[in-house]
Formats: structure tokens, C-alpha cells, sequence
């Protein structure tokens, strides 16, 4: 039970933190870059969207596993490919995720539906259905962002640099702005009952971002260590994190599975 609450909260705040970008800038140059990038990226109806993220696990909390499997940490691997509609109208928003993680050399695989106010998950067989409230979700962390991009000491260094036609955006991150955020971001997200007996810290993060002609990101990188305390115990999430957007700017359709199959969850 430890170990899935602590796999739930750094995923959680990973998918949080991937899609953040520059929100202050030493170059002028790079903001004007990261503004134009902002601003197509919110006006996005759609996204076609995979992740490939790996954590190396360590700490008190797997003291018992290093000791019997001989090893310093637990290697986490999750990939995951999301289909959203409807992004800049949170009430009609739908989205369709497939995951696989290996963890141990096993590969477990799922989906995650959501429409309408309900997700749908079906994971090792069990399809199970939950209400959850994601238009307001969504709607209070686009409040939140929107309050942290009129901030301009969030990053320490955000530079410039060129490939061919497209540009890539290089940045470190000031870790005491981003835990900042990371707090208010799960609170927003309804996880504060999950925080009570948990803390989350972020240090030494940094990324790139990759910048196609027309102004959309088909490329992110993140890199940063994550602090986690539960139950008394520590856990040290090293995360190598990589997200690729397909066809941006393009429509994305996707089927639905069948939600009569699925039972509400407890």
C-alpha cells in the first residue's frame, strides 16, 4: 500500500510538472520564443501526446527490497500515449490514455477514459468507473498557472539555441518556486488528503524544449530529483522524463470504449 500511494504521488506530480515550461526568462530573445510557443499551445483544441518516463527509486522506504535483490534502487519505467479533444473547453474535454510500466520486468498495461465528468479505467482486467470533477480541476489549475506566469524569477536560466529550423529552449528551474507551485498544483488537482501524511520536493530540475517553425513544441525533456517523505520513511525519485507531441496543430480523433462494461469503483 506504501509503495502504490508513493507511485501515485510522483507520477502525479510528474505529469503536473511535464508540460511546464519558462515562465521567466534572462534572454529576451528566449521569452519572446517561449510566449509564441504559450500562446499556440493554448489555443490547441487537440493533442496527440507520449511520454517515456524513467525512475530510479531509492531511500529507507526500500531498504527491504535493495537488501534481497542486491540492488541500490527500483527502476520504474512508464509510457504512456494520450489523445485529448476539446482542450480549451474543460466541460467537454475527453481523453483517451494508454500506459505500460515495467517495474521488476514485469510490463503491466492499462487505459483511462474520461468524458463527461467520469473516467474509466481498466487496468489488469478490471474496468472500473469514477466521477471525477476534471473541468473544475482543470479550470483551477489554469487559474494557478495563469497566477505564476506573471512572475518573471521562476527559472534561473532559460537560453536559446538553434537546429536546423527549429529552435530549442534550455532551462534550469529555481526549486523554490517550483515546490511552490508543486504544493498549490495538488491541491488544486483535489490530492491534499493523499498529502496528509506525505511531502514532495523538487530540486535540480531542468529540460529543453523543441520548437517546430510554425511555433508548437513536438519535443520536451525534463530532468530532476524528487524528494518524497511518508510515513516516516524517505524515498529519492531520480526522473529522466521524455514527451513528444504528434502532428501539433492537427485534429485527433480516437474511439471510445465501450463504458457499459465498466462497474463503479468503491
Amino acid at each position: 500500500m506504501k509503495m502504490k500511494k508513493t507511485l501515485i504521488l510522483a507520477i502525479s506530480a510528474m505529469m503536473m510538472l511535464c508540460p511546464l515550461t519558462a515562465y521567466a526568462a534572462q534572454s529576451e530573445e528566449a521569452k519572446a520564443v517561449y510566449l509564441e510557443m504559450e500562446n499556440i499551445n493554448k489555443a490547441s483544441d487537440d493533442a496527440d501526446i507520449y511520454y517515456d518516463m524513467i525512475m530510479k527509486m531509492s531511500g529507507s522506504m526500500l531498504d527491504d527490497y535493495a537488501h534481497y535483490n542486491n540492488t541500490s534502487s527500483l527502476d520504474i519505467r512508464l509510457e504512456m500515449n494520450t489523445k485529448m479533444n476539446h482542450m480549451t473547453d474543460p466541460a467537454n474535454l475527453r481523453y483517451l490514455a494508454f500506459m505500460r510500466m515495467t517495474l521488476l520486468g514485469t510490463e503491466t498495461e492499462g487505459s483511462i477514459y474520461y468524458e463527461n465528468g467520469w473516467s474509466y479505467t481498466n487496468m489488469s482486467g478490471q474496468k472500473i468507473k469514477q466521477e471525477m470533477p476534471l473541468g473544475d480541476m482543470m479550470n483551477n489549475m489554469a487559474g494557478l498557472t495563469n497566477s505564476f506566469v506573471t512572475t518573471l524569477d521562476y527559472m534561473d536560466d532559460l537560453s536559446l539555441t538553434t537546429d536546423g529550423e527549429n529552435r530549442i529552449l534550455n532551462y534550469t528551474i529555481n526549486d523554490a518556486r517550483i515546490n511552490e507551485y508543486l504544493d498549490l498544483a495538488l491541491s488544486s488537482a483535489g490530492m491534499s488528503s493523499m498529502m496528509d501524511d506525505a511531502t514532495i520536493s523538487i530540486r535540480n530540475a531542468s529540460g529543453n524544449y523543441v520548437i517546430n517553425p510554425d511555433g508548437y513544441c513536438i519535443n520536451a525533456k525534463v530532468y530532476m530529483d524528487m524528494i518524497m517523505t511518508m510515513y516516516g520513511e524517505t524515498i529519492q525519485v531520480s526522473v529522466d522524463a521524455h514527451v513528444g507531441y504528434a502532428n501539433p496543430g492537427q485534429p485527433v480523433s480516437f474511439t471510445a470504449p465501450n463504458t457499459a462494461e465498466y462497474v463503479t469503483g468503491v
